[in-house]
């Protein structure tokens, strides 16, 4: 018997995550989306499809978009028109490490009642251990501006969803950070000179830079 993408669908839909969370289909994933009044919550499910033989899963993600960052930020990138912004949440986390989880059940091909049940605790797990518990500390811009302190620039690309020098010194501004004096600083010099050497990545980055902090950086008399 074929194993189609309603078998597959119907499976997911299973899946259980808590109060609040709604389903939606997109490209070679499931997102279960809880909006809240001030963030969106979303876990991704990725999965590669070989119909007619079944699905595999790639694997879970987490992200959340906070109002408070992507609702000012993304009216400045609009009007000028920036192209390249590297993802529309604040920050993301892959699901690569979660507690009790045996992640080789996420190899097993998925066709049927049996294959999708034994997959299904593993993903249950990784929600229960993984995902939840991301979503539960990072209720707020305070622990985001906590845990970007510890975080190298590498990290940070991972952490930080879209254009990170310009979402970092604004989570740190919103989260009144002592450090954002100094993040500002460091940011500028980027934004003043070595981003003109990548226009490729950085085209008319360094416009919202100056639109979102240039009375930041007159207010610290740090010159633009």
């Amino acid at each position: 018997m074929v194993y189609n993408k309603a078998d597959f669908k119907r499976h997911v839909e299973t899946i259980k995550t808590t109060n609040g969370f709604k389903l939606k289909s997109a490209v070679q994933a499931y997102l279960f989306i809880r909006k809240l009044n001030d963030r969106t919550e979303t876990i991704t499910l990725s999965y590669r499809a070989y119909a007619p033989h079944g699905f595999y899963i790639d694997g879970l993600s987490v992200d959340i978009h906070f109002n408070e960052i992507e609702d000012i930020l993304n009216p400045i990138l609009d009007r000028h028109q920036i192209q390249n912004r590297y993802g529309e949440t604040t920050i993301q986390k892959s699901l690569i490490d979660v507690r009790d989880v045996d992640y080789s059940k996420l190899q097993i091909q998925i066709n049927n009642n049996e294959t999708f049940n034994v997959v299904k605790k593993e993903v249950e797990t990784i929600i229960l251990n993984g995902a939840l518990p991301f979503f539960e500390h990072y209720n707020g811009l305070q622990n985001v501006s906590k845990t970007i302190e510890n975080l190298n620039e590498e990290e940070l690309s991972i952490f930080i969803s879209g254009i990170v020098g310009i979402k970092i010194p604004l989570i740190k501004k919103l989260a009144q950070s002592n450090s954002f004096s100094e993040e500002l600083k460091n940011r500028n010099e980027f934004y003043t000179k070595e981003v003109f050497r990548y226009p490729q990545y950085f085209k008319d980055h360094e416009k919202v830079f100056n639109e979102l902090f240039t009375a930041d950086l007159k207010a610290l008399k740090i010159s633009l």
